[in-house]
């Protein structure tokens, strides 16, 4: 089954017009600048926008038509918004705990499960007051799992964290959604978060979306603005088949190649999204057997995209069955005679492990 969106609306000299169907199971971000209508798009999924025309549907369930509206309080949606909404005057416990006794009746999880789940025990005595931004958020988010969802709405829940509170949060997003199986819409302008958590993106601009797909599609398609950036990235799925111990390598098994990645061990059989930055990627005609570099894997150049810039362009290169992106100055291509079809070795850099059993 399905989540199904159809709406619009009008609001002065802004109109946000999108349509739109996402799996029952997925992450699906939403994602442009600031403006772009994504938050007001949550916003009318919630019920909160009364002049909105719009057709929602959530796993078979209607929740808005031409002939009905259930109001927001009837909708069973968590909420989770930039700044976080407790309420000062109760524990942390007590905000917890503050949804669940309205859907105790049809509560699929207790607080003590979700409160495991979010690591948050030795924060159930404090007050609001007395918490990071950090926590404030995982309080928020266990508040809204305890409404009992059908849906997870995250309006830029990381927005006011440091990097490492970003790394940790986004870390619990993605197990979060491992362990309930919950659709969620999570709304950002990030790349990296993105990147990290989302299963298939949703691009707007002014209202409207411009594009969508699965996100490791999206990111490398030369006809969307990721593509273009500086930070311009490529994301792929590879299994876990060895870890060295000694080095704390572990070892990525991607069609018939393996990738090696610094980091914990996992567990053999696991398969991981992996996060691979056009600018960490150079390009040789063969392969180099005295480099630092681990990673050195043999593709073919798919594309090559002028930049409009006076010394870069990118390369769109096939690995297997994936893609990646290669961030060249344009004398190296001219230097190597780069053109699509030809083979060649892709120097990576830097791997960034992003998740794990996805």
């Amino acid at each position: 089954m399905s989540v199904d969106i159809k709406v619009k609306m009008s609001l002065e000299d802004f109109v946000l017009d999108v349509e739109f169907n996402a799996h029952e199971t997925a992450v699906t971000a939403i994602f442009g600048a600031s403006g772009c209508g994504k938050t007001t798009l949550l916003r009318v999924i919630a019920g909160l926008e009364k002049r909105a025309e719009c057709v929602i549907n959530i796993a078979g369930h209607c929740w808005q038509n031409q002939q009905q509206n259930k109001p927001t309080y009837q909708r069973e949606i968590g909420y989770v918004s930039q700044v976080p909404c407790l309420f000062p005057h109760l524990s942390v416990k007590q905000n917890i705990e503050y949804g669940y006794q309205r859907v105790k009746s049809q509560q699929k999880w207790i607080p003590g499960e979700v409160i495991e789940l979010l690591g948050v025990q030795h924060l159930i005595k404090r007050m609001p007051m007395q918490l990071s931004g950090g926590e404030k958020q995982r309080i928020s988010i266990a508040r809204a799992l305890l409404t009992n969802p059908k849906l997870l709405l995250m309006d830029e829940p990381l927005s006011a964290l440091d990097h490492q509170g970003k790394h940790e949060l986004l870390a619990l997003i993605a197990s979060i959604h491992d362990e309930l199986n919950l659709p969620i819409f999570y709304v950002s302008h990030s790349a990296d978060e993105v990147a990290a958590i989302a299963d298939h993106l949703i691009l707007m601009a002014d209202g409207q979306i411009i594009a969508s797909g699965a996100v490791n599609q999206m990111l490398i398609r030369s006809d969307l603005p990721m593509f273009h950036a500086d930070d311009a990235r490529s994301v792929i799925i590879a299994t876990v088949v060895d870890y060295e111990a000694d080095y704390q390598l572990t070892h990525l098994q991607l069609g018939d190649e393996q990738i090696r990645v610094a980091g914990q061990s996992i567990p053999i059989g696991e398969t991981v999204r992996l996060q691979i930055l056009a600018k960490d990627v150079s390009l040789s005609m063969s392969h180099v057997t005295n480099s630092s570099i681990l990673n050195i894997l043999p593709v073919i150049v798919e594309q090559i995209i002028d930049e409009q810039k006076a010394a870069w362009l990118t390369v769109k290169l096939k690995l297997g069955e994936s893609h990646i992106l290669a961030r060249i100055t344009r004398k190296s291509a001219d230097h190597l005679a780069l053109k699509p079809g030809c083979h060649c070795f892709a120097q990576v850099k830097s791997v960034a492990l992003l998740s794990s059993n996805v």
